[in-house]
């Protein structure tokens, strides 16, 4: 229910890509195919505001699959563009909780991303940038035995999440780029478990919005540092605030 649920998380993630292929497409278009694979830690925890219970989770995995762009101006990276991937994700979960001792479980299955933009420069280094997601989330958890004896299955399919969003930055300094990202969120679908023939749902927030402000900072050309803070809120009296910092090394 709204506002009974607190929750902390940490995740660090480590990603590496390549390009297999490129080629020119029309006159000066561009596209690219590539090799993507990647490790993540996640930590956490959630607490009951109303009871005060408590119970931790962490979770590793790592993921392997392809990536694919698509720019209407290849070299000037302008007008209309299209990204794609497609990965197979597998990871090993443990949940505890007071007096019920740790679950252990394994998940996995295929996540991908289909996402277009057009980015428009109007001027004096800014850029204008509206985008659409569509996001496949087909990881499932493996069915296991609760720590109380309990038969755990995930009963609850595929998952399909959209998001439309206006990217800016500005390009006005040599080595700093600031950033403004507004996105909306649209995930129709809730987390559904049978426990020994019962079903518990988790009705997830189905609409968000979030602000995001970052700032890039380019070190070499190779490499750069960027970090951002996010704002979501949504329905249901949904409210989270995220930090993210980043760097990518180029060669």
């Amino acid at each position: 229910a709204a506002g009974q649920l607190a929750q902390h998380e940490d995740t660090s993630t480590v990603q590496l890509s390549g390009d297999l292929f490129s080629g020119r497409w029309g006159t000066d278009g561009e596209w690219m195919l590539g090799i993507v694979g990647g490790y993540s830690d996640n930590q956490g925890d959630s607490r009951s505001n109303m009871t005060g219970a408590r119970a931790d989770n962490q979770n590793h995995g790592y993921a392997v699959g392809l990536t694919s762009s698509w720019f209407q101006h290849g070299n000037q990276k302008q007008g209309a563009w299209l990204d794609s991937w497609l990965q197979y994700a597998w990871f090993s979960n443990d949940v505890s909780e007071q007096e019920d001792g740790t679950d252990h479980y394994h998940s996995s299955g295929i996540i991908a991303s289909l996402e277009a933009g057009y980015q428009w420069l109007p001027g004096r280094g800014v850029v204008i940038e509206p985008q659409a997601q569509v996001i496949y989330q087909g990881v499932q958890q493996d069915d296991f035995t609760a720590a109380n004896r309990a038969r755990v299955s995930q009963s609850q399919g595929d998952d399909i999440q959209t998001r439309l969003g206006l990217h800016s930055e500005w390009r006005t300094a040599v080595h700093v780029i600031p950033t403004l990202d507004l996105n909306y969120y649209h995930d129709p679908h809730s987390t559904e478990i049978e426990e020994d023939g019962s079903t518990i749902s988790d009705d997830a927030v189905k609409q968000r919005g979030e602000i995001k402000v970052g700032v890039t900072g380019n070190i070499s050309q190779r490499v750069s540092l960027r970090g951002s803070v996010a704002w979501q809120k949504g329905s249901d009296d949904f409210a989270q605030t995220a930090g993210f910092l980043s760097m990518t090394v180029k060669w």
